[in-house]
């Protein structure tokens, strides 16, 4: 065995990825490695293998996907074709005649058809040939069954001593191999390969589907989070990984961008994929009640909050933000500012200063001092109308307000409708950010019109609609010449 060129492999970008990093590098660090992949019907196994293949084949050599249950064309046409870079010539039926099939070299096997001993031999000269060659069995135990029962009598091969000797030709021929397992459960399989991996699907109490990979084992490689959530979305087996807001001070903002527009009816959410889902946007003068979970990072609401605020920035639009007390005024104004002038900035964005100094740790930074935010922290909801006054004579049209109901601590409690009621008579938007425990919740539900929750699922945040009801939505995020995207993918 030898390792491979490729070298270790980035963990890409945050966001949503087409294959695990980690499998890559269990894959390219050393070539000869067996996978087994395991779980139940319908559970995403097919579509994980297709994108092995299709990943693994930019990294240099030949790839083979090989059944028996589905016939070439078939497997093709309905996995293949439209979704990866994969040819009909990537596909071995094993149940056909060798001659017939498009992968050369046929004569190696010097039969009719595949029997355990000739399909090793054609399987080694195949592999030295590609450098290195990448099959994944689909599935192990129908591929084994068959060619057992074409071996002669003479040649009988004992069942589970078809995987060793495939497993040792992988491991002496460089040669990468993928088993999916009908089996649930461990089995004399996960005694023989070096990485295992198992997928499950499911669905939420709220009857979302729900997808999770778990990274059992994978010899050689450092496995830091062992469940990786995943979509099968567009047909195409990807996975979510976390993902934050860039560095303030960054080369990416959201400057480059450009605003999503804006409906008559509507206010685009600054996410075209939520906007989608929500119909269009968030309704003009209506109340979004944006719900977090337990156990999130300390700025993951700013994510689609701040996307909203952006789009109200470039249309010209005024924006008012209280933020959670234990986020920062200034970090929050820093990843606004760039989207307008100064001076327009200034004069048509206002963040309050609720900051908890109390609770900031020692491994968070430390906030450049802002004259603009000396004296007590605190939220007074006149103090905050009258600054609404100066706000909206500089603003083109309506305001929007993010309120985190924490850092109001109460100040909002019997002024909830009230606030609706404003936020109606001046075509407004208003978001309120509740934390777990906030005994607001159930008062803000009361007058929303739209309710999100963001929630942690792993070390992954996504987002979803409880009113109305969406599917689980991760994040995207891409960053090019300074301009930062945001984008929804679903998990299904």
């Amino acid at each position: 065995m030898h390792r491979s060129d490729i070298g270790d492999v980035d963990d890409g970008p945050l966001g949503v990825e087409e294959f695990p990093s980690e499998l890559l590098r269990f894959f390219t660090q050393e070539e000869g490695r067996v996978l087994l992949v395991r779980g139940d019907p319908g559970a995403g196994k097919t579509l994980f293998a297709v994108q092995a293949l299709n990943v693994l084949r930019r990294y240099g050599g030949d790839v083979l996907y090989v059944t028996t249950r589905v016939d070439t064309d078939t497997v093709y046409r309905n996995y293949l074709r439209g979704t990866t870079d994969l040819a009909r010539s990537n596909v071995l039926d094993v149940s056909q005649d060798p001659f017939d099939a498009d992968i050369a070299p046929a004569d190696d096997i010097g039969a009719d058809r595949f029997d355990p001993a000739g399909f090793l031999e054609w399987l080694r000269a195949v592999g030295d040939v590609s450098n290195p060659l990448t099959v994944a069995f689909d599935s192990w135990e129908l591929v084994e069954r068959h060619l057992l029962s074409q071996a002669s009598q003479e040649d009988a091969v004992e069942p589970g001593e078809l995987v060793t000797r495939t497993a040792t030709l992988a491991r002496r021929h460089d040669v990468r191999i993928i088993l999916i397992t009908e089996e649930a459960e461990q089995t004399s399989l996960d005694y023989v390969v070096d990485g295992v991996v198992e997928l499950h699907a499911g669905h939420s109490t709220g009857g979302r589907p729900e997808r999770e990979l778990l990274l059992e084992k994978l010899r050689g490689v450092r496995i830091a989070n062992r469940t990786r959530p995943f979509t099968l979305s567009g047909e195409t087996f990807q996975v979510f990984t976390p993902v934050d807001l860039p560095v303030p001070g960054s080369d990416v903002s959201g400057s480059g961008r450009q605003p999503i527009d804006n409906s008559k009816r509507k206010f685009s959410t600054g996410i075209s994929g939520l906007d989608t889902m929500l119909g269009g946007g968030y309704s003009r003068g209506s109340v979004v009640h944006f719900e977090l979970g337990p156990d999130l990072s300390r700025d993951a609401w700013s994510l689609p909050c701040l996307a909203t605020a952006r789009n109200f920035l470039a249309h010209g639009l005024g924006v008012a933000v209280v933020p959670l007390p234990e986020s920062s005024p200034g970090l929050t104004r820093r990843h606004l500012d760039p989207v307008l002038p100064d001076t327009a900035f200034e004069a048509r964005c206002d963040v309050f200063e609720t900051y908890d100094h109390a609770s900031v740790s020692g491994s968070d930074p430390v906030e450049e001092h802002d004259p603009d935010c000396d004296g007590a922290a605190g939220f007074d909801y006149d103090d905050y109308l009258g600054r609404l006054a100066a706000l909206r004579e500089e603003s083109d049209g309506p305001l929007l307000h993010v309120i985190s109901m924490d850092a109001a601590d109460g100040a909002l409690s019997d002024a909830v409708s009230d606030h609706a009621r404003y936020v109606a008579l001046h075509n407004d938007l208003s978001v309120f950010v509740t934390k777990p425990g906030d005994g607001e919740r159930t008062r803000v539900d009361r007058i929303a019109d739209v309710h999100l929750r963001l929630e942690r699922r792993g070390e992954t945040a996504f987002l979803y609609g409880k009113n109305p009801v969406t599917p689980f939505l991760g994040f995207d995020t891409t960053a090019t010449e300074g301009t930062l995207d945001i984008a929804l993918q679903e998990m299904v």
